[in-house]
C-alpha cells in the first residue's frame, strides 16, 4: 500500500470519484427532466428544474443538505479536486439554465432590462440559497413558493 498518507490520499480520491459520479448522475437526471427537455417551454423547464432538484426530494434528504452546497462551503477550501468538481457541476447547471433563459429572451419572455446572464446568476444564487434553507428545515412548499416568487420576478 505504500505509506499511510498515500493510502489515505488514494482512498479519499476514490471516495470522491464515487460520490462525484453518483451525484453527477442525479444532476443529469434532473437536468434531462427539466432544462434539457425540449418539450418544455423555457420558464416551464426552469420551474421544473427546481421542483425536481429541491421540492421533489424527500424531507430527510433535504434536511441533510446538498453535497454541492456542503462541498462549496467546506471542502473546496482544502481540496483542489473537489473545488474543480463543484465548480464544474455548477457551471453545467448554469449553462443549461442560460440556454433556456436565452430562449425566453428571444421569445420576449424575459423581463425588460434583465440580461439572460444576470437572470442565470439570480437563479443560481436562488438555487444555492434554497438548498441552504432546505437544510435549515424549510419544507417543500416553502421552497417552491420561494422559487416561484424569484422566477416570477424575471418573467415578462
Amino acid at each position: 500500500y505504500g505509506d499511510h498518507r498515500d493510502l489515505h490520499v488514494r482512498s479519499r480520491r476514490q471516495r470522491q470519484m464515487c460520490i462525484r459520479d453518483r451525484y453527477s448522475n442525479i444532476i443529469e437526471k434532473h437536468l434531462d427532466a427539466s432544462l434539457k427537455n425540449k418539450k418544455l417551454g423555457p420558464w416551464e423547464s426552469i420551474s421544473t428544474y427546481f421542483t425536481e432538484s429541491l421540492a421533489g426530494v424527500s424531507n430527510r434528504h433535504r434536511a441533510m443538505g446538498c453535497l454541492l452546497v456542503n462541498s462549496l462551503c467546506e471542502s473546496i477550501n482544502y481540496d483542489r479536486d473537489m473545488k474543480r468538481t463543484v465548480r464544474g457541476v455548477l457551471a453545467g447547471i448554469r449553462k443549461a439554465m442560460l440556454v433556456r433563459l436565452k430562449e425566453a429572451q428571444k421569445k420576449g419572455k424575459l423581463k425588460k432590462g434583465v440580461s439572460a446572464e444576470t437572470a442565470a446568476d439570480v437563479l443560481m444564487n436562488m438555487m444555492l440559497g434554497l438548498r441552504v434553507n432546505s437544510r435549515d428545515g424549510k419544507n417543500a412548499r416553502q421552497l417552491q413558493d420561494l422559487a416561484k416568487f424569484t422566477i416570477n420576478t424575471l418573467k415578462k
